[in-house]
């Protein structure tokens, strides 16, 4: 369910808050109410809520944002839930245990097509180039090539036009790795003025280390510097924003540099 749809509901059947179980947390400072990241750093979920706006979490509660996982277990324990004892999800919430390729083949058409390495020969063949994201190793299924070193395969580019998937060996090999990203836009949390250019730090998934940068917003796109490159740059995915621990914004990354 959408953050903003839930309070909607909650707020006009009369609830005076809203109470999730993500693990963030909120500061009010000043009179603005800031989102931050939990005490358990390893499961923050900040990077997931970043396009909520400070006006939704006035009146929203989260219980788990002094707790760590393990604390959590203990009181489902205490209290014989069932749950304590469930493996951590790490899949899609919506999506639930499916499989992802049958999941995104009910909506779109996913076609065969060529897998080729950095110098354009053909290393194998995949089944919907959707499928396969920058940096992912897994599902490749490319190996043992004559004339290859014996090294890991991993997706740096895609083209789904031409339903292509762009491959190379060695996890730190340069062509996954990203020096910068665009955003068309970014959300922010707190209605505040924002100066250019804005130095932060910068996290492109769950659970990345989040890398020092520098924002600059020219012709109204939102041009993002890295102080170190980074691996995995993904467009179409989010890039989420922070001062220390506090989230203020993200975008969807619309190209890499």
């Amino acid at each position: 369910m959408k953050f903003k749809s839930f309070l909607k509901y909650a707020l006009k059947i009369g609830a005076d808050f809203i109470a999730t179980g993500h693990y963030a947390s909120l500061v009010e400072k000043n009179g603005n109410k800031y989102l931050c990241r939990a005490k358990d750093t390893d499961k923050d979920q900040t990077y997931f809520l970043h396009e909520v706006k400070e006006s939704e979490f006035k009146k929203c509660i989260f219980p788990l944002e002094n707790l760590f996982k393990n604390q959590v277990r203990e009181i489902a324990s205490d209290i014989n839930l069932s749950v304590s004892k469930k493996k951590d999800s790490v899949g899609i919430c919506f999506v639930g245990e499916r499989n992802m390729k049958d999941f995104l083949g009910r909506f779109i058409s996913l076609k065969e097509g060529k897998i080729l390495d950095d110098s354009g020969s053909m290393v194998g063949k995949h089944s919907g180039a959707t499928l396969y994201t920058r940096g992912q190793r897994q599902g490749l299924k490319v190996g043992g090539i004559k004339g290859k070193d014996d090294l890991p395969w991993y997706v740096y580019d895609k083209d789904i036009i031409k339903n292509e998937i762009y491959v190379c060996q060695g996890i730190d090999n340069k062509l996954l790795f990203s020096k910068g990203l665009k955003c068309e836009s970014i959300s922010f949390v707190n209605d505040i003025n924002i100066e250019y250019p804005l130095k932060c730090y910068v996290q492109v998934r769950h659970q990345h280390k989040p890398i020092a940068c520098i924002i600059n917003k020219e012709n109204g796109i939102f041009n993002v510097i890295f102080d170190e490159e980074i691996r995995g740059v993904t467009p179409g995915q989010s890039a989420v924003f922070y001062n220390n621990n506090i989230c203020l914004g993200g975008g969807i990354i619309s190209d890499i540099t």
